[in-house]
């Protein structure tokens, strides 16, 4: 059932007007314009990212290799300086060996050295006694006789010229046998000098 209503003033449309003019005619393009510029735009910004991704690619790639062959060089650099630092240049200063010579005489061994002088095993030797210790002149005498000396005497010391053990020679001639004196009765101390005690004589003072 329809109600009817009574016109108004929009009832009253001019001849050649949409009828209805509450309502505007709907484009039949709209709907598809949103996938057209989907269809258009997606594209362009596809190529677009794919361009600029060309182009960063080979700069990334430029930049990586220098910076391989730079370590490359660099470890190259170490080996050349190595190969320079062992090749051996010869020094003008040092002499070099000489070619063998066939004429040349070879090197004479050194004559062995004569000693200062000899051992007089047959010298007067006079062991004294400086200490209190009875028979002390005696035990040394033994020492020097059981070196091979023939002429040893043992007495007590009147006179103390020193205060350490010491062997006394009256001359030069003597020092030979005044060392093996002293090696004998396990002395260091040699000192070339007379006696009183004993002129002439090669002398073992004991003090202590």
């Amino acid at each position: 059932m329809s109600e009817t209503y009574p016109r108004d003033d929009f009832d009253g449309v001019p001849e050649g007007n949409p009828v209805g003019v509450h309502r505007r005619t709907r484009n039949p393009w709209a709907p598809v314009v949103p996938f057209l510029l989907v269809l258009v735009l997606v594209p362009l910004l596809a190529w677009g990212v794919a361009t600029l991704i060309q182009r960063n690619v080979p700069q990334a790639e430029v930049g990586a290799a220098q910076s391989q062959s730079q370590p490359q060089s660099q470890q190259v650099q170490p080996t050349t300086d190595q190969a320079q630092s062992d090749v051996v240049i010869p020094d003008s200063n040092v002499p070099t060996a000489a070619p063998d010579d066939p004429g040349a005489t070879p090197d004479e061994p050194a004559e062995p050295t004569e000693p200062e002088g000899t051992v007089d095993f047959a010298a007067a030797v006079t062991v004294l006694n400086g200490t209190t210790i009875s028979g002390y002149a005696a035990e040394f005498a033994g020492y020097v006789t059981n070196a091979g000396f023939t002429n040893v005497t043992a007495t007590n010391a009147s006179t103390w010229p020193t205060d350490q053990n010491t062997v006394f020679y009256p001359s030069a001639e003597l020092r030979a046998t005044a060392e093996a004196v002293a090696a004998a009765a396990g002395i260091t101390n040699v000192v070339e000098s007379g006696f009183e005690e004993a002129p002439g004589s090669i002398v073992v003072f004991l003090i202590n």
